[in-house]
C-alpha cells in the first residue's frame, strides 16, 4: 500500500471517530428531549383532558383546574426548546459526554417535578420549587458553559 494510500484510510478513520463521537452526544441530547417530549405530550393530554370533561373549547371557562394545567402546559413549553436549543450546540461543539448527561438529568427531574405539582396542586409547594430551581438552575449552568466555551473557541481563531 503506498503512502498516500494510508494516509487516506487513516483520514477516513479519523473522520469516522469523530462522527461516531458527535452521534453519541448528539444521542444523549436525543435521549433528553425524548423523554421531555413525552412529558410535553403527557401534559397536553391532561389539558385536553379537563377540556374535553368540562367542555371548554377556548380559553380556561374559568376552571381553575383547567387554568392550572394549561399553565403547567405553557411553562414546559417556555423553558424546553431555550434548553434544548443550548444542549445541542453543546454536544456540537463537544461538551463531555458526562456534562450533557448531568445537565439533561437535572433539567429532566427539574421539568418532572414542576409538572407533577401542576397536576397534583398544594399547599406544598416544593415539587414547583425544586421544579424550578434544577430548570433555572440546568439552564444557566449550560448557557454559562456554552458561552465560555464559544468564546475560548473564537479566541482560537477558529
Amino acid at each position: 500500500m503506498n503512502t498516500l494510500a494510508l494516509q487516506f484510510q487513516l483520514a477516513k478513520l479519523r473522520n469516522l471517530n469523530f462522527l461516531e463521537t458527535k452521534m453519541a452526544k448528539f444521542a444523549i441530547v436525543g435521549f433528553y428531549l425524548s423523554i421531555n417530549a413525552l412529558l410535553f405530550m403527557w401534559l397536553c393530554i391532561k389539558v385536553i383532558g379537563v377540556r374535553r370533561g368540562e367542555q371548554i373549547s377556548i380559553g380556561d371557562g374559568d376552571n381553575k383546574t383547567l387554568a392550572l394545567r394549561m399553565r403547567g402546559q405553557g411553562n414546559a413549553s417556555e423553558y424546553m426548546p431555550l434548553f434544548f436549543l443550548l444542549l445541542g450546540v453543546a454536544a456540537l461543539l463537544s461538551a463531555p459526554p458526562i456534562a450533557l448527561h448531568i445537565l439533561g438529568l437535572a433539567f429532566t427531574i427539574g421539568r418532572m417535578s414542576h409538572a407533577y405539582w401542576f397536576l397534583n396542586p398544594s399547599r406544598n409547594m416544593k415539587p414547583r420549587i425544586a421544579g424550578m430551581v434544577l430548570t433555572l438552575s440546568s439552564t444557566s449552568i449550560l448557557a454559562i458553559g456554552l458561552l465560555m466555551h464559544s468564546a475560548v473557541i473564537m479566541a482560537g481563531g477558529y
